[in-house]
């Protein structure tokens, strides 16, 4: 359904406002656009804002805020997803 889901809480990944620099929440599923994610490569967007995850700044310290910001191609809006081995 294209949610990121926490298995603890079954709570979702959802963008706080539609604003630039927006916050990642979780939040209970309610199939909104600002909950819906796609995998794109090395982005993980979310069409419906129009955003992708993003480490506010490209900080590289420990803590540093996960944003839902505009696409611009830096590393710091770059993942690789590692599955779970079983």
């Amino acid at each position: 359904d294209g949610t990121i889901r926490n298995m603890a809480t079954e709570m979702v990944i959802d963008i706080d406002s539609g604003i630039q620099e927006s916050n990642l929440i979780v939040w209970p599923k309610n199939m909104g656009t600002t909950q819906q994610w796609q995998l794109d490569g090395l982005y993980i967007l979310c069409p419906g804002a129009n955003k992708v995850i993003d480490i506010e700044k490209s900080q590289t310290v420990s803590g540093a805020p996960v944003v839902a910001w505009p696409n611009h191609a830096g590393l710091n809006q770059q993942w690789n997803i590692v599955p779970k081995l079983r």
